[in-house]
């Protein structure tokens, strides 16, 4: 997950060592702040390692500070927080992917049902977030496993405002608001 700056607070990033919060705030000289973040309540009895990996994902910011949401790679629950480091709102969808993760002996395997590629990167204006999804069963042989040809944008009350189907997939991507042109 990349950790992000959000200002009057410090860097926000995952965190691997409490096993009830999701992640850790620390402040710009580097002590830590606060745990932070529930999991879903489906999620309370997983070991930190699946909840972990369940959860793993990347933050975007609003351009003004006063939000901030987080996007998760195998599973499609996006969570909106504001600059208190409070949970907003925690919406899931198109699919309810849900995966079918378990350690075992000290890794992690996906068992019974397929699983599901969920978000990727997001990106923030203070208007709106993008974020590309995948939908596609996890695959580690597909050559186009990384490309993803869906973009969504959601406001930051966690609506959905539009489905960009994509004429080419792409990995990453930036958006120049002034010229309305995506880069991918």
């Amino acid at each position: 997950m990349n950790p992000v700056v959000l200002p009057e607070v410090g860097l926000l990033s995952s965190n691997l060592q409490a096993e009830d919060k999701k992640f850790i705030a620390v402040d710009f000289e580097g002590n830590k702040l606060c745990d932070f973040g529930e999991y879903p309540n489906k999620y309370k009895d997983k070991t930190l390692y699946e909840k972990s990996v369940t959860f793993m994902g990347d933050m975007a910011v609003k351009p003004d500070g006063s939000r901030w949401v987080m996007t998760h790679k195998t599973t499609d629950i996006l969570e909106i927080y504001d600059n208190k480091l409070n949970l907003l709102k925690r919406i899931q969808g198109p699919d309810q992917t849900i995966p079918d993760l378990i350690e075992e002996n000290g890794r992690i395997r996906r068992q019974g049902r397929a699983s599901k590629e969920a978000y990727f990167f997001p990106f923030a204006t203070n208007e709106y977030f993008y974020v590309l999804y995948d939908g596609r069963e996890y695959d580690t042989e597909s050559p186009t496993r990384y490309l993803r040809d869906k973009l969504f944008a959601f406001d930051w009350e966690g609506n959905p405002i539009k489905c960009y189907q994509l004429s080419e997939p792409i990995l990453h991507f930036s958006i120049d608001i002034k010229q309305q042109i995506l880069y991918g």
